[in-house]
């Protein structure tokens, strides 16, 4: 497996984490599913080499407020509590 898609594979399984925990929570049903939706595309997309504002927009289910927790996990690791 290559570099980008473990690094792919990674931000889908925060996505997806965060997909549970708000569901989990009690959160509203279509947060939930836009988060499942974003892990499918991040991990399906082959040259997302980065996380910037143009390659996140290359993927149509990845909406501003995901994209923004996929550049915080970039940047941290971590989630921001969005």
């Amino acid at each position: 497996m290559s570099v980008v898609a473990r690094r792919n594979e990674r931000a889908a399984d925060s996505l997806r984490e965060l997909a549970e925990l708000f569901a989990l929570s009690g959160g509203d049903a279509h947060r939930v599913r836009a988060y499942e939706n974003a892990a499918r595309a991040v991990e399906a997309h082959p040259a997302l080499e980065g996380f910037d504002t143009r390659a996140l927009d290359a993927i149509a289910s990845v909406g501003s407020r995901v994209a923004r927790q996929l550049r915080s996990w970039r940047a941290t690791r971590e989630p921001t509590d969005a």
